[in-house]
């Protein structure tokens, strides 16, 4: 999957690149709620980060091989775009991040403790959101062979968030 990832951020084909290019080009015509929804998205974040700091401070001490990696949900459909082809561990992280949430989905991938498990690798994931009725979340999740699986699930009482779509 990193390599994946990395693959995409240095494409080599250059029809892949025109793609992302293009993507990336789309004018969109400039919203007033833009920077009101950045903002309440920051805050739901740094919300939903402090109720799990214990396990964001596990994450940015255990660099073994790299720094941690956030990714987006706008990220994964940039990446399926530029790929053009089915990938299952992208598709098993899309599939994850479907659902109704307060803000957005925010994925960090590192390399944790070497697995003992089924799992034949380090690379590990949190995904954190907050739920619509305010409650923080953290999916830990473990690389397969095949595909990203949840391997636990953390709940915690977060600060209830509001969204007012009058930007004007």
């Amino acid at each position: 999957m990193l390599t994946l990832l990395i693959n995409i951020l240095f494409l080599e084909d250059g029809s892949a690149n025109n793609n992302l290019r293009n993507l990336n080009s789309i004018s969109v015509m400039e919203d007033p709620c833009k920077e009101k929804y950045k903002q309440f998205n920051e805050n739901v974040l740094k919300d939903v980060e402090n109720s799990f700091k214990n396990e964001m401070q596990f994450m940015l001490s255990n660099k073994n091989n790299f720094e941690p990696i956030m990714y987006s949900s706008a990220d994964f459909k940039k990446a399926l775009f530029a790929i053009g082809k089915k990938d299952s561990h992208l598709s098993s992280l899309q599939n994850i991040f479907q659902g109704k949430v307060l803000g957005e989905k925010r994925l960090y991938i590192f390399s944790g403790q070497p697995s003992t498990t089924k799992f034949k690798n380090s690379f590990m994931g949190y995904i954190l959101y907050k739920e619509t009725d305010g409650t923080n979340i953290l999916e830990v999740i473990r690389k397969g062979d095949k595909e990203w699986e949840i391997v636990e699930l953390k709940k915690k009482k977060g600060e209830v968030f509001s969204f007012n779509t009058d930007c004007e």
